[in-house]
Order: C-alpha cells, then sequence, then structure tokens
C-alpha cells in the first residue's frame, strides 16, 4: 500500500525493503533524490561511499559474505558508468546486487543536452548485467521489484539493472498491491548422468573434487567427500566450501603446477561450480578423461573443457542425489587420500616466495572468525590465497577473475556492514589500495572495525617483472608513495608503520583486537 505522498522513486525502494533487503550502498545527486527519499523512510541501512565503484564493491561483498543482495542507488550519466566497474565485477565473480538509477527522461532526444547526458547508458548497463530494465510507467514497479528480486535470488545469482526515467522519478506511485515474483523451473535432474557420474566416482582409486564459487554452501559437500575419500581443490571462490582446516582439503591452490598434475592423474574429477578458466587455473587446462561437471547453466558444462558427464543443475541438488548412490570407501582410504593431500600441502609451500611470507605474517595475526577482503596484489594471488586456510566461504572476499585493482577496501565497508561482530581486514598492495583509498573516509565516518593493510613494495612490481622479460626497461611502474600512516591518521585513523615481519603480526593482532578502524602499513625490502 502506498501513500498519498508516495512517489515512484520513494516506492521503489520501500517495496525492495518490504522484501527483505537491508543495505544500501550509493551517492545522493541531483536526479536520485527520489530514491533517498525512499531510503529515509526505510530500516535500509545507507551508506554513502567516496566513488561509485566503491559502491558497487561494497554491494559485491555484502552478498559473499551474506548470499543476500544490497542495493546500489546511483544518479545519472557518468555516476552509472563508475558504478557499472563494481557491477561488471559482480557480474563477473556470480554475486548478486541489484543497481538502480535515474535515466534519460522519457521521449527525450539524444544529445538534447541534458545535465549528466552520456549516450545510451541503459545499453552499457544491460551488457554489464544479467537483466535490465528500464520503467517506463508508474504501474509497472512492483512488477519490476519483483522479476529484479526473483532474478537475484535464483539461478546463476548476478547483478540486474534498473533505469527509472528523470520525469517517472518524482511522479505520484501507483498503488502497489500484492504482486509475487514469478516461479522459477528447475529442470529435473537427469538420473542416467547421475548413475555415471556415481559409477565414475564410486571406480576411481584417486578422485578429486574441484569446488569453485558454485560450490559453496553445500550441506552435502564434506558428506560426499568423506564417503569418496577425495582429495579437494579449489578455485579462489570457492575457498571454505569445505573447510580449509579438513584432512582432505588441499586449500585454494588449482592453479598451482603439482596441483594440477594430480587433477589430471586422477581416475575421476568432479568440478562443482567453476568455469575451470583462466582466472582460475592460469594456464593449465583440466585435461582428465574422467570428468564430471556440475553447473546450473546448460552452456557452462562444456566451456574450457571437455567433460564424460555433465550434470546440469543445482549444484546442491546434484550432490544431495549423488550421496544415496556412493558406497563410503571407509577409513583406510581417506587416511591415504590425506597423507596425498599433506605432501601436497608440502609441495605448494616450497613453491611460494616471499610474498607468502608477508601472508603468512598476516594471517598468524588474525582471529580466527575474521573477514579477509583482497585486492588484486601479489600479496594476495601469490600468498594469502594459499596461505589463508578458511573455515567458511564468507572468510575470504576476492574477484579472481575481473581482477581489479581499488577492491579490497570497499569490499571491506560491504563486509562490516554484513557482520559488524567480526574483524574484517582488507589487504591491498600500495598500488591496488591508491585506487580507493578515498573510502578511508567512509571507514572513519562510519566506525566500522576495518583493519585496512596495505603492502608498500614502491609499484607495480609484477609488471615492472613483465616489461623486464620483455626487454622493456622498466616504465610506469615505480611509485613515489605517501606516507600511508600519515594518510591514515589525516583521515581520523589510529595508524602505523611496520619495517618487519614480526611488527606486521603484532599490529595486525591489536589492530583486530580493537574494535575500531586502524590502518597498517607494511614497508617491504625496508
Amino acid at each position: 500500500m502506498t501513500t498519498a505522498h508516495e512517489t515512484v522513486g520513494s516506492q521503489l525502494v520501500l517495496l525492495f525493503e518490504a522484501a527483505g533487503i537491508r543495505a544500501a550502498f550509493g551517492i545522493p545527486g541531483t536526479h536520485n533524490l527520489e530514491l533517498y527519499r525512499g531510503l529515509s523512510r526505510s530500516n535500509i541501512r545507507t551508506v554513502t561511499t567516496r566513488h561509485e565503484q566503491s559502491a558497487a564493491y561494497a554491494a559485491d561483498a555484502y552478498a559473499k559474505t551474506t548470499g543476500e543482495p544490497a542495493l546500489v542507488i546511483a544518479t545519472s550519466g557518468p555516476a552509472v558508468l563508475n558504478a557499472l566497474v563494481g557491477v561488471g565485477t559482480a557480474y563477473a565473480e556470480s554475486r548478486p546486487l541489484i543497481l538502480i538509477a535515474p535515466g534519460r527522461p522519457s521521449g527525450a532526444a539524444k544529445d538534447a543536452g541534458e545535465l549528466h547526458e552520456l549516450g545510451d547508458v541503459y545499453a552499457a548497463g544491460d551488457a554489464m548485467t544479467a537483466w535490465s530494465h528500464r520503467i517506463v510507467e508508474a504501474e509497472e514497479v512492483p512488477v519490476v521489484v519483483a522479476e529484479a528480486l526473483r532474478r537475484v535470488r535464483a539461478g546463476r545469482r548476478r547483478p540486474v539493472f534498473i533505469e527509472v526515467p528523470l520525469d517517472l522519478l518524482d511522479q505520484p506511485a501507483a498503488h502497489a498491491g500484492s504482486r509475487a515474483a514469478a516461479r522459477t523451473s528447475t529442470p529435473p535432474l537427469d538420473q542416467d548422468s547421475l548413475a555415471r557420474a556415481a559409477a565414475l566416482l564410486g571406480a576411481a582409486s584417486k578422485p578429486v573434487i574441484i569446488a569453485g564459487g558454485g560450490a559453496t554452501g553445500l550441506s552435502g559437500l564434506r558428506q560426499l567427500v568423506e564417503a569418496l575419500g577425495a582429495v579437494v581443490v579449489t578455485t579462489m571462490n570457492g575457498k571454505g566450501a569445505l573447510a580449509e582446516t579438513h584432512p582432505l582439503s588441499v586449500g585454494s591452490s588449482i592453479s598451482s603446477p603439482s596441483v594440477m598434475d594430480v587433477v589430471n592423474a586422477s581416475d575421476a574429477v568432479l568440478a562443482i561450480g567453476t568455469e575451470l578458466a583462466e582466472s582460475d587455473l592460469g594456464p593449465q587446462r583440466v585435461t582428465a578423461s574422467h570428468l564430471i561437471r556440475v553447473d546450473i547453466e546448460q552452456n557452462q558444462l562444456d566451456r574450457n573443457a571437455s567433460p564424460a558427464v555433465r550434470l546440469r543443475g543445482d549444484a546442491g541438488r546434484v550432490i544431495d542425489a549423488l550421496l544415496p548412490l556412493i558406497e563410503d570407501v571407509g577409513p583406510a582410504r581417506r587416511a591415504e587420500a590425506g597423507h596425498r593431500v599433506a605432501a601436497l600441502r608440502a609441495g605448494i609451500a616450497g613453491e611460494l616466495g616471499e610474498d607468502a611470507e608477508t601472508a603468512h605474517a598476516i594471517i598468524a595475526g588474525l582471529p580466527g572468525d575474521a573477514i579477509l577482503t583482497a585486492d588484486s596484489s601479489q600479496v594476495v594471488y601469490a600468498g594469502l590465497a594459499f596461505e589463508a586456510f578458511c573455515a567458511r566461504p564468507d572468510q575470504f572476499v576476492y574477484m579472481s577473475r575481473s581482477a581489479t585493482l581499488g577492491y579490497a577496501l570497499p569490499a571491506a565497508i560491504g563486509a562490516a556492514v554484513a557482520y559488524s561482530d567480526r574483524p574484517i581486514v582488507a589487504v591491498a598492495g600500495d598500488g591496488a589500495f591508491l585506487f580507493s583509498c578515498q573510502e578511508l573516509a567512509t571507514v572513519a565516518e562510519e566506525q566500522l572495525a576495518v583493519t585496512v593493510v596495505i603492502v608498500d613494495n614502491g609499484g607495480y612490481a609484477e609488471i615492472e617483472a613483465q616489461e623486464v622479460a620483455r626487454g622493456i626497461p622498466p616504465i610506469g611502474v615505480r611509485f613515489t608513495n605517501p606516507d600511508f600512516a600519515a594518510l591514515g591518521r589525516a583521515f581520523g585513523i589510529e595508524s602505523v608503520l611496520c619495517t618487519s615481519l614480526d611488527d606486521l603480526t603484532e599490529a595486525v593482532r591489536a589492530a583486530t583486537a580493537s574494535q575500531a578502524p586502524r590502518l597498517i602499513s607494511y614497508r617491504m625490502n625496508s
């Protein structure tokens, strides 16, 4: 039921609140104020970031840690384009959020000179989301809200985009009525494929399970792993699908050559909810002859690898259907698999370098329930991803496919809004941190218990190494950095400079115990 003073913009927000949306990230502007009227009348936690890209990153992390979408509120034109980098990240990592923004007035001609006009922004949003809709009349609002919620809560969960013409946002809302979202049809599981998969897995002496982002939160996964005596390896988005403290979990080391050798030598590989793509495997490919793929999307089943068995469906339903068909291998086989996992872990540790030492020092200072948000920095993909053994899938928030710089700090904001009672630690290299350092203002203003760890190696070290390998003299890769600790203090955040790994560990331990914003700058090779 809408009030006599409700507008289309405020009604849109209030309907999302009524459907369970609890957080919104964005920036108010001249053209989106009716959306903020709705936020002001709601109980939705509203956080103003200092850049629209950060708002989308925060919503992405909120979804990763809670499983629920948040709103991203942008104003028109360039604000939408700013947000779309973060929205595209959510699309790449298969995480749900709802972008709402004003668009060109109804019937307005292109190049009419409207404020913020930038070509066909709606087309850009459509290209970066799983579903988009431009509302053209007030009566559509309840139906569009219901459809958006259906899209972000079913199937492969990805972002959606709703655009509202400027002239429609402040028009009177239509009666909301009662509109239920359409049901999503679920195709039946193929029983022949299930039987073939169970037969391959049951006959295998050294089965391997690859768990991707689509394998997280499955109640039956541990039971299946133990029944098979399978070695489990995850992608970065799959970290914690099986607790990485489990004796059969290798961790998120799928890109390790030694791990891929084991995968491809296996007599049965079950890949669950993963693209098996370059962003997961690096230059390697899964070539195991007895590959079983589980995915909710038909077109993913043959992408990047050729499976022997294809199982389309929700991963949880597939696992539950497989379990009765699997005979438990017993404790001796599980113990044997555990020995193989221990050997693999030892081998992986030997492949790592200085970045892993830094990562280990950070991890040594973390409490067990901490959430790590991580940037596309060497300390992460050459360290934390291997060294951080997560008990739960919400403990490592990263974006391995989009791999954008500037993610960790705004992602920490989203995680902190989701979990105010858990330590949140953002880890970024110096280059990555400078993409979004303005969000220290958001952390300080909201008094979020976020610890920011900056690993300062003086530039884009990996890119410099690649230039040198190609015979290019280092160019554009060495920085004159600010005093990061002084920068943190300028935002009112207690900050410290560390120059040794021992000091780094103690600083992380103290910061995460403080329940207040903290910044730690670690200067490598100082």
